[in-house]
This record gives structure tokens, sequence and C-alpha cells, in this order.
């Protein structure tokens, strides 16, 4: 799973959604709620997207399956980006035994609880102070949300 707007997980496994027909969470969002014209009333918009992300935006490999969130290119908060990445991985997590978060640098995506089940996290830092301060940030915060 790649929530990094930046999507360069895809490149390090070597998978492009494109090449292989598929689309990111941003890509079907802005199908559904804005060229299709899909409302925001009604059925919550992270339940009406999720059958979509499953068809269209989840690339099945022989040894492992990928989703990217992908890059927001209209204005406002991740808000709705999220909220579905956050429906599909509570679904997605009942059907691996490992599941690969790349997200952003920040802890921004903890306090959303996006990811809600983890057992170990992985901080690949670079030597700078800017990483340490975060890594330090990291340790405690499991002392603080509760």
């Amino acid at each position: 799973m790649d929530s990094d707007p930046d999507q360069n997980l895809g490149e390090m496994v070597g998978v492009d959604l494109h090449e292989h027909g598929k689309k990111t969470i941003s890509e079907l969002l802005v199908e559904t709620f804005l060229e299709q014209g899909g409302t925001l009333v009604g059925v919550p918009p992270s339940e009406r997207i999720e059958s979509r992300i499953w068809a269209h935006g989840m690339y099945e490999g022989e040894h492992f399956d990928f989703i990217a969130v992908g890059t927001k290119w209209i204005e406002g908060c991740y808000c709705l980006p999220d909220v579905a990445l956050k429906g599909a991985l509570e679904s997605l997590t009942k059907n691996y035994r490992y599941v690969l978060v790349d997200s952003p640098a920040g802890l921004e995506h903890l306090n959303r609880r996006i990811t809600s089940k983890v057992d170990d996290i992985y901080d690949v830092i670079d030597p700078s102070k800017s990483p340490s301060i975060t890594l330090n940030a990291l340790i405690a915060w499991p002392k603080r949300l509760k």
C-alpha cells in the first residue's frame, strides 16, 4: 500500500498501476465523484468507493498485491482519499498475513488512524536532525495516544 503522494513504492517494487490498467485511489475518487457526478450524500463515500478500489485500483501479482493512494490533484485536504484508504486497509488486513504501508514523512497518517492494526513500524531515515526528531516523536506517540 503506497499512501505517500510521491508514489515511489510502486517504482521500488516494479509495479506501474497504469501499465496494468489500474488506477490510484485519488484517480478513482475523481472519476467517481467529479467526472461521473457521484454525490457525497447518502451512502458514505468510503463505502461507495471501496468496490472500485478492489476492481480498478488493486494490482494483483504473483507474490504480492499493490494499491496506491496517488497524488491528489484537486484543492483541499486529503480527507476523502484517507477515509477511502482506511476502509480499504481494514478490509485488506483481514486477507493478508503481511501488509506494508509506505506513508509520507511525519506522523499525520498515524493521527488520522489510517492504519489501525500495526505490529511493527520501520522508519527509514537519513542522518540529518529532522528525521531524528520525527523518530523520537514516533517512539513517544503510542503513549500519548491512549
